[in-house]
C-alpha cells in the first residue's frame, strides 16, 4: 500500500515546478503543455490524497 506521505511529497514537488513554470516570462507552447500536464497531475494526486484520508477515517472507526 502506498504511503500518503509519498503522495503529499509528490504533490508538493509538482506544485513547486508548476509555480516556477507559471512565473517564467516566456511561456511558449511546449511550456504551456507542461503546465497543463502538471495541473492534471496535481488534481489526480489531490483526489488520491482525499481517498486515502477517507479510507483512514473508515479504518479508525472500525477499529
Amino acid at each position: 500500500m502506498a504511503d500518503i506521505n509519498q503522495f503529499l511529497r509528490s504533490k508538493d514537488r509538482l506544485t513547486e515546478i508548476y509555480y516556477y513554470l507559471m512565473t517564467k516570462t516566456n511561456v511558449d507552447e511546449q511550456t504551456g503543455s507542461y503546465i497543463m500536464i502538471l495541473e492534471n497531475s496535481i488534481k489526480t494526486l489531490e483526489k488520491k490524497i482525499e481517498e486515502f484520508g477517507d479510507r483512514d477515517e473508515r479504518s479508525e472507526m472500525s477499529a
